[in-house]
């Protein structure tokens, strides 16, 4: 939405006229009214027509009780009381709070997850190194049951 008309130079912060008219036929499509919605776009193109042949360049000044009550709606962004700054500004900090907590916890979790990957690689290496020496262990048994085995034979010969 405009903030002033910029076609009459108001110094009031109107929504723009042609903004306004869009909205109505918006609304008249939207509920079906045809035959209003072929009268209101005539009336708005002949205004338009009028107006360019008269090169009208006057100023209504509607304030107050004389506006109507879509301008006061459509307007009514602009003006924002003391209670809605305060929300405002209470909801960004809120935000802006909540997106740094969020970024520490991501922080958190990444070294939770950096952790974890160093603890599972530790536990791979620890595993093979466990298995290494069973397998050493395993060797060494054969060999010195295949000793044991060479010496009782050594000394059943020697009987």
């Amino acid at each position: 939405m405009r903030a002033a008309n910029s076609n009459q130079g108001q110094q009031t912060l109107l929504p723009d006229v042609n903004e306004i008219n869009e909205y109505i036929k918006e609304y008249l499509r939207y509920s079906n009214y045809y035959n209003t919605f072929e009268c209101f776009e005539a009336e708005i193109k002949s205004k338009q027509v009028t107006n360019k042949m008269l090169n009208k360049q006057q100023v209504i000044k509607q304030t107050g009780d004389d506006m109507p009550r879509i301008f006061h709606l459509l307007k009514s962004d602009n003006i924002k009381s003391k209670r809605e700054i305060n929300l405002e500004k209470e909801s960004k900090q809120f935000n802006k709070n909540t997106n740094k907590y969020f970024k520490q916890v991501d922080k958190y979790f990444l070294q939770a997850q950096i952790y974890c990957n160093c603890y599972i690689h530790q536990k791979k290496q620890l595993k093979m190194k466990i298995q290494v020496k069973h397998q050493k262990t395993i060797k060494y048994n054969q060999e010195n049951t295949i000793k044991q085995l060479q010496m009782k034979e050594n000394q059943k010969a020697q009987n």
